[in-house]
């Protein structure tokens, strides 16, 4: 902001969100001068409380419902970047991995937890990641690509099989979105299957470097019950799908780490309904959610935002 406001210049940042996304970048830019945003998300596809979170700002963040998909919402900002009128009159940025500036400081982890491993046990481990738009995880393979001592990677999907499907045809088809209960993972046309089919443009080499599972509702819901049972921890429904698969494809023998994602306490309803017992409350994460909520709903169009 101090940048931009030293070069009389104001920035406008559009960012579709599954769930997480928007209240991140909402909370690092609220109230900066120079820096508007403008956060989508699909009605219906995201938790009560990532709802009540997106939806407590004001001031130069702003808010839209939208009336589709978290895929829908992705195209509606992409078709905006492309609109030459909208791009004489605003100074576009996306925080969406879109932008390969979201890529590279969720590299530093994979270094960081990679080397700590190596450091810790002498051994590579292999990597599991909860998949959705794939930019997690392809900022992991970048990292392990610039030599992050990484054995290889695994993604973990929910329902939405778009990837899997790669793997088994060779052809690639993205699909209309299928609602799950990690509903962040909801994308039928992962936007950085582009960047992971560029990294191996031949299938044989896609193949050999990319392997993936599906996760299905029934699967996540038990995976929280017997994580709960075994280690008296609560975890969300995307950290799930990464221990289902830790449990499903590797033995007590094998070197690795899974992901864990979103706090549990964003999806206390769906726990509950597991388990019979909700997480502890975050008394700053209840502070959030308890003010004001506001939000403009729109048609899957992006013309709305700019009304």
């Amino acid at each position: 902001g101090t940048i931009l406001r030293g070069r009389g210049e104001r920035k406008l940042i559009l960012v579709a969100t599954s769930g997480d996304t928007g209240s991140a970048v909402g909370s690092a830019f609220l109230g900066k001068k120079s820096i508007d945003v403008k956060i989508l998300f699909p009605k219906g596809m995201v938790s009560q409380r990532q709802k009540a979170q997106l939806c407590a700002f004001s001031g130069n963040v702003s808010t839209y419902q939208v009336e589709g998909t978290f895929d829908d919402c992705q195209r509606m900002v992409k078709e905006a970047f492309m609109d030459s009128e909208l791009n004489s009159k605003y100074d576009f940025s996306s925080a969406n991995s879109i932008n390969i500036a979201r890529l590279i400081p969720q590299m530093t982890y994979y270094f960081y937890a990679s080397l700590k491993f190596l450091k810790d046990r002498g051994r590579k481990p292999v990597i599991i990641v909860p998949t959705g738009n794939a930019g997690n995880v392809t900022a992991a393979y970048y990292a392990l690509l610039m030599g992050a001592p990484i054995k290889r990677l695994f993604l973990a999907c929910n329902s939405n099989h778009s990837i899997t499907d790669y793997l088994r045809t060779g052809e690639y088809k993205g699909h209309k979105t299928i609602k799950t209960l990690a509903n962040a993972m909801d994308v039928g046309n992962p936007s950085n299957m582009e960047r992971l089919m560029s990294l191996f443009p031949k299938f044989e080499d896609f193949k050999a470097n990319v392997d993936a599972l599906c996760v299905s509702d029934d699967e996540i819901r038990q995976t929280i019950s017997d994580y709960y049972k075994a280690c008296g921890s609560f975890i969300c429904p995307h950290t799930a799908c990464s221990v289902y698969a830790l449990n499903k494809r590797f033995s007590d023998s094998d070197d690795v780490v899974a992901v864990s994602t979103a706090s549990p306490v964003k999806f206390s309803d769906v726990i509950r309904d597991v388990l019979g017992v909700a997480p502890p409350e975050d008394e700053r994460f209840m502070k959030i959610i308890s003010g004001k909520q506001q939000f403009t709903e729109i048609k899957a169009d992006y013309h709305q935002l700019f009304v």
